[in-house]
């Protein structure tokens, strides 16, 4: 026994609802010493003693109730919160999966969009290609035609030139044959 107490064992539970607390106090405090002890004071001395002893002990109580309470009211706002946070982590989740979604989808149009570019530059590739070789095509073509219309010009001169020879030359035999005809007015677009 150490101070007043004597040992007791660890089988009770101080919190089960059918702990016998007088029962307690009878067996493993040293009650009838210390009851001998106080009831010499008197009967008016204990009771005056006795107040703030149930005074403090409602407090305790009314403390301990009070805690128990707003223990409670936690509880509830925290279920509260948890329900809030389950429904937030559901609209997050539901919000980040359509977002991926979203995301997946403009992924594959981007695919798309890229594999459609890299065919048009492909096609502008063989355009421009085309284009490039039209243009030399067509470059050769206007050289040609220079030299058509250079060749073309010769042509028309030379035969401007042999139309003006052709006729000399018959105006001449017409001369020859008749020697006293007047062929000097006689041009090659007049009509004889």
């Amino acid at each position: 026994m150490v101070g007043g107490l004597s040992p007791c064992p660890l089988s009770f539970n101080l919190w089960d609802s059918f702990f016998d607390s007088l029962r307690f106090m009878y067996d493993f405090l040293n009650i009838d010493e210390n009851v001998d002890k106080v009831k010499v004071v008197g009967a008016q001395k204990l009771t005056q003693n006795i107040y703030p002893h149930l005074l403090n002990s409602i407090m305790l109580y009314r403390a301990l109730f009070e805690v128990s309470d707003s223990f409670e009211k936690n509880v509830v706002e925290l279920k509260k919160k948890r329900i809030e946070v389950k429904e937030y982590q559901y609209l997050k989740d539901v919000l980040v999966a359509s977002i991926n979604e979203r995301m997946a989808i403009m992924e594959k149009e981007l695919q798309e969009l890229r594999a459609d570019k890299q065919l048009a530059d492909a096609e502008l590739g063989t355009i421009q290609g085309e284009m490039s070789e039209l243009k030399g095509q067509l470059a050769e073509k206007d050289k040609e035609h220079e030299v058509l219309n250079g060749k073309l010009e010769v042509a028309v001169m030379d035969i401007l030139l042999a139309r003006d020879q052709g006729f000399n030359k018959a105006k001449q035999r017409a001369l020859f044959l008749h020697l006293d005809f007047n062929l000097s007015a006689l041009g090659y677009f007049k009509v004889i």
